[in-house]
């Protein structure tokens, strides 16, 4: 194949995927300051079955996009306000989603690590849009632990295990079909 076959390909690939994001991201219930949303979903799905490297790409250009202007955020927001805002904290934790993921997944492919690695790929989110959201809003901290961390937890916990049986199924039928 020509390099830059390859490359368009890639290139194709990554749209997708950031396409996919922005779809799973307009599936949202808001509760309270910061919606519950089909990103997490999306971003677990897409960080358990691709390389680190693909990942990163498609959320950063997620991330550009949106800041850009085009409403691909959850609710259908956009720009830089959205990124600086309450909630933009996990819209960059998403970076730290898929390198946790990919770093987890580098020393096992079985299911229980796929699902390990989303859950703790989802407290590292948590972790990081409720710290920006303690500093960008001024908040006490328990405040913000009641509005952005609890109501998300078990949320959390059902997209992460969702995201891991999905992809740990779909790199497994791959394997396979490559044999």
């Amino acid at each position: 194949m020509i390099k830059s076959q390859k490359y368009l390909k890639i290139i194709a690939l990554i749209i997708s995927l950031i396409t996919f994001l922005s779809l799973f991201a307009q599936l949202s219930i808001t509760i309270g300051t910061i919606p519950i949303t089909g990103q997490t979903l999306a971003i677990g799905i897409i960080a358990s079955i691709f390389s680190c490297r693909i990942g990163l790409a498609t959320v950063l250009g997620y991330l550009c996009l949106g800041a850009l202007g085009l409403p691909i955020f959850a609710n259908q927001k956009s720009g830089f306000d959205a990124i600086l805002g309450a909630t933009g904290g996990f819209l960059v934790g998403f970076v730290f989603y898929v390198i946790t993921v990919r770093a987890c997944l580098s020393f096992s492919k079985k299911l229980i690590t796929f699902i390990i690695a989303n859950v703790l790929a989802t407290i590292v989110t948590l972790i990081f849009g409720s710290a920006w959201l303690y500093i960008s809003k001024d908040l006490a901290m328990m405040k913000v632990i009641n509005i952005a961390m609890i109501p998300f937890i078990i949320p959390g916990i059902i997209k992460s295990t969702l995201s891991a049986i999905i992809g740990y199924s779909t790199m497994s039928y791959l394997r396979r079909s490559n044999k």
